[in-house]
């Protein structure tokens, strides 16, 4: 079963975005400080957010994520049987395809959206083909889970996906776009690239709404789900019969009760029976001292 994210993503947003600047800053003086003391050590930064990607990584950030998003969703449309899991997977893939137009447009990838996967291209961070790599692992679980646990294999990986949105977006890729707009680079950049950070900021600030309602359902349909539906069988559960096959033991035994003896149950009854058929009549034939002294009095009285 998927691990559920932790969830201390609730912080608020604006407070959240009025410490970005501090500790980004005091962040950044730390990171200085061990680069001009010659030090090799990796500072680790202590602060709540941690700017570290460019405008046009946040985008492809982005769209990784929604995109997976979709793909998980367009799956548990076309597998679950529960009409609140079925109409909350539509409502994921509508609204996440929507926002990758809007992303990939913003961030110049609307020609060509596999070029945010080219994890090896060397204006392009690894770090959005990572993602698509990792959540490629759910994907393959929801295709691969039973049916009878789908709906809440795939509502607790909801949980996970928009936790982990919802906190890099606050924690890293807002920061990661306010830190490069205040910058000098930013300011000596291309008007192309300032025009797409102030709209991915829009856009994702719009996104980050969307994300935490989503989180809130997924969280309180789980909870339906978990406490409505037994889980249903799993293949490990060889000792439980009735786990395995789907029918409770009493009724297997039953069952069993009503049909006749085959296979394993028949030879060995049928073994048993003729051993002691066969263990009398051999002992009676063969081996009583009778039957031995009979012939022995027959083959003497013939010669004689």
């Amino acid at each position: 079963m998927l691990a559920i994210a932790s969830v201390p993503v609730f912080a608020s947003w604006a407070c959240s975005g009025e410490q970005g600047s501090e500790n980004t800053s005091s962040s950044e003086g730390a990171l200085k400080g061990s680069q001009n003391t010659g030090s090799t050590t990796p500072v680790i930064p202590t602060s709540e957010t941690a700017a570290t990607f460019d405008t046009k990584a946040v985008g492809s950030i982005a769209i990784v994520l929604n995109n997976d998003e979709v793909t998980q969703s367009q799956l548990a449309v076309s597998r679950t049987q529960n009409n609140d899991v079925k109409t909350y997977a539509n409502n994921m893939v509508t609204q996440r395809q929507q926002a990758l137009k809007t992303l990939e447009s913003i961030s110049g990838f609307d020609d060509n959206p596999q070029e945010t996967l080219n994890v090896g291209s060397a204006e392009n961070d690894r770090t959005a083909g990572e993602f698509a790599r990792t959540d490629g692992f759910t994907t393959n679980d929801l295709q691969n889970v039973i049916a009878g646990n789908f709906d809440f294999t795939y509502m607790t990986a909801e949980i996970n996906n928009q936790a982990k949105l919802l906190s890099i977006i606050d924690r890293s890729l807002m920061p990661s776009l306010t830190n490069e707009a205040t910058s000098g680079d930013a300011q000596d950049a291309a008007a192309p690239v300032a025009g797409a950070n102030k709209q991915l900021q829009t856009e994702l600030t719009q996104l980050r709404a969307q994300v935490a309602t989503d989180l809130v359902n997924a969280l309180n349909l789980q909870k339906v789900i978990r406490d409505t539906e037994p889980p249903a069988g799993r293949a490990d559960a060889g000792a439980d019969s009735g786990a395995d096959s789907g029918q409770p033991d009493a009724a297997q035994d039953a069952a069993a009760d009503a049909q006749p003896d085959t296979g394993a149950d028949a030879e060995t009854d049928a073994g048993a029976d003729s051993g002691a058929d066969s263990g009398a009549d051999s002992g009676a034939d063969s081996g009583h001292a009778d039957s031995g002294a009979d012939s022995g009095a027959t083959d003497s009285g013939g010669g004689g």
